[in-house]
């Protein structure tokens, strides 16, 4: 994990992908959001973190669905 320094503090460098919503059926824009975790999470060893904006009650559903298609890193988290 990398660090930066903010003030006087170390803190985790964090990436974070927001989203409307993580449905069933993904845009291209969910997508390519996707597409750009994976890079992250490859070349440079940081995990994103996506945050959607729509209540979504299957949401967690959905991203495990994703995660095992392996459609987002699964280090990624929602």
């Amino acid at each position: 994990m990398r660090y930066e320094l903010l003030g006087d503090k170390m803190l985790p460098k964090g990436i974070y992908f927001c989203n409307i919503d993580f449905s069933k059926k993904l845009t291209g824009i969910e997508h390519s959001a996707f597409k750009r975790a994976i890079l992250f999470t490859h070349y440079l060893d940081i995990i994103p973190h996506f945050i959607s904006a729509k209540l979504n009650l299957e949401v967690r559903e959905n991203w495990q669905h994703y995660q095992q298609a392996e459609k987002v890193p699964k280090a990624c988290q929602h």
